[in-house]
Parts: structure tokens; sequence; C-alpha cells
């Protein structure tokens, strides 16, 4: 026996609709999941600045497990001590006299879901 289904404006709308959302979930990975990420940054990312005491990190919620630490133009590790901060800020401070030139911050973290995220920023050091 063969059965007949009527496709009508509503079911098409659902059946498209939920396609809709599976191919924004494969086509942006942050929309089907929820890690924290990076929303601003002291000195702000790509800037060009003086010599900073201290760069700081504020993530989009709150992260644990923060490890940063900043990379000069000599390739040395600038930053010094442990990281500070707490829920969602978090910084690090600098040894004094940061020669000019491109720095990059690598820091890792837990996302409140638990999972280990990592990234860098780069700000620059003027001449003064």
């Amino acid at each position: 026996m063969r059965r007949t289904v009527a496709i009508t404006p509503a079911r098409m709308g659902a059946t498209l609709g939920g396609a809709a959302l599976v191919a924004a979930a494969l086509v942006n990975p942050a929309v089907a999941s929820a890690h924290s990420f990076v929303v601003t940054t002291a000195p702000h990312r790509d800037a060009a600045t003086t010599a900073p005491a201290q760069v700081t990190t504020t993530w989009n919620e709150a992260v644990t497990n923060v490890k940063e630490s900043v990379t000069g133009p000599d390739k040395a590790t600038w930053s010094t001590g442990p990281v500070n901060g707490s829920g969602a800020v978090y910084s690090v401070a600098l040894r004094p006299s940061p020669p000019p030139g491109a720095y990059t911050v690598n820091w890792e973290a837990t996302s409140d879901d638990g999972d280990e995220i990592r990234g860098s920023w780069g700000f620059t050091v003027s001449p003064s």
C-alpha cells in the first residue's frame, strides 16, 4: 500500500528552519559550542603604544586556570610574576623598560564548560 504525505507550508517552513540551524552550526562552530573567547585586551590588540606595566585579557565569561606569557621582539619572556585576576579579567606584569618592537601575549584558560582554550594577541611598543 502506498501512502502520500502532503507537504504543507508550515511543514516546509519547519523543515527548512531546522536545516538552516544545522547549516549554521556547521559553518560557524561558535554557534554550536559555547567556548569562552577574548572580548578585549589592554593594550588593545594590534595597537602601537608606550611600554605598558602589565597586559590584561578580558573574556566574555569567567574562566579558570589562566596562564599568560609575553614574548618580546628579542624572543625573550617579558612577563613576570603570577597571573592576577578572577572571573573574566586577568593580568600579568611586565619587566621594566621593554624595548620597542612587537610583543605577543600567549594565553591558556579553562572555559566554563571545562574545555581548554588557548590563543594569542599582539601589540607594539613604540619608541619613546
